[in-house]
């Protein structure tokens, strides 16, 4: 079986650059939207200003909206 990772554990925070574009490609379920909303900005000491997020589904745009994170 293979070792299930999550996103926060495989960034290079280093890499993120305030003022530019950040993107993140994983696969469904890995945490990408987690990261974009919590452990980002929290190893960057700010808050989300803006964050575009592209999903492929309204279940998952609804359960998005009406998560703690949004």
């Amino acid at each position: 079986m293979e070792e299930q990772h999550f996103l926060s554990e495989s960034l290079v925070y280093e890499s993120f650059k305030l003022g530019a574009l950040n993107l993140i490609t994983a696969p469904c379920g890995s945490g990408k939207t987690t990261a974009a909303f919590k452990t980002i900005p929290e190893y960057l000491h700010i808050k989300p200003n803006r964050c575009l997020i592209l999903i492929n589904s309204v279940s998952g745009a609804e359960e998005f909206v009406n998560s703690e994170l949004a």
